[in-house]
């Protein structure tokens, strides 16, 4: 091809491709640890996970803004302009391993909080703050504090095991749509998460209000109640928009590297 333009058109002819979409999801999803299945001894299916596959390719495919990307995947339930297709990708929190006979429910609330404040804080800002839930972070500015501040965002979620085949999430009438796999708070009042000395459950140190990693002094503040007869908290909400902010370094740095390792 000797036309001047011929450059250009492999490349926007590429981006026009709908494998494009697909191409980059799946570097996506495997960040986001995608399974169609739980895991453990009965590894029973994960109904409509597909679909968070697919609004992973189609975000792609259809240029969804960064920012919308982040706040979607973690808050969009908690949008005021939700839609079922949105709040699919709320199944990014439903993706990780799911134990329907733990040996202790109770300690297994604290494992899956866990899952879920690792896979926030590794995919998105490429951080591993889970690792301060039994101390403060040897490397990063992340003390002990921080996990649990995150913690408390998904602390009014389903995260205890309950009765029923909801696979650790929220039932339809909870979401609000059928079909989905996605998340939920279940009160806008939870009870205060606690901080755990080494982590253990039966060694609480004090309660924690929810917040944001501390290590950004100018977006370090405390998170807002949610307004009076709210449904949920508002906090996985606040906490990607404190991912999503324009005036957070971290976020931007860690999406342009993922582009650049690939």
């Amino acid at each position: 091809d000797t036309r001047p333009d011929a450059w250009e058109r492999v490349v926007d002819g590429l981006l026009a491709s709908p494998q494009y979409g697909e191409k980059w999801a799946r570097h996506w999803l495997d960040l986001v640890r995608f399974a169609e299945t739980c895991g453990y001894e009965r590894d029973q299916e994960k109904p409509y996970a597909w679909r968070y596959r697919d609004w992973v390719v189609d975000a792609i495919n259809n240029d969804l803004p960064y920012d919308q990307f982040v706040i979607q995947q973690l808050a969009a339930d908690e949008l005021p302009d939700r839609t079922e297709q949105s709040v699919v990708a709320t199944g990014m929190l439903r993706l990780g391993t799911w134990n329907d006979e733990p040996n202790d429910a109770q300690d297994y609330k604290y494992e899956r909080l866990e899952d879920l404040v690792h896979v926030t804080s590794s995919a998105f800002l490429g951080l591993t703050v889970k690792c301060a839930r039994c101390h403060d972070h040897k490397f990063d500015p992340i003390p002990q504090r921080d996990y649990y501040r995150i913690a408390a965002a998904f602390w009014p979620g389903p995260i205890e095991p309950r009765g029923g085949d909801t696979q650790g999430g929220p039932s339809a009438a909870e979401l609000g749509y059928e079909n989905v796999l996605g998340w939920a708070d279940l009160t806008a009042t939870p009870p205060p998460l606690q901080s755990l000395k080494n982590g253990e459950r039966d060694k609480p140190i004090e309660d924690v209000k929810a917040g944001a990693l501390s290590l950004i002094p100018a977006l370090d503040k405390p998170f807002e109640s949610p307004p009076p007869g709210a449904k949920s908290t508002t906090r996985r909400l606040q906490l990607a928009r404190w991912i999503a902010s324009p005036t957070n370094p971290l976020t931007p740095r860690v999406a342009v590297n993922r582009l650049w390792q690939h």
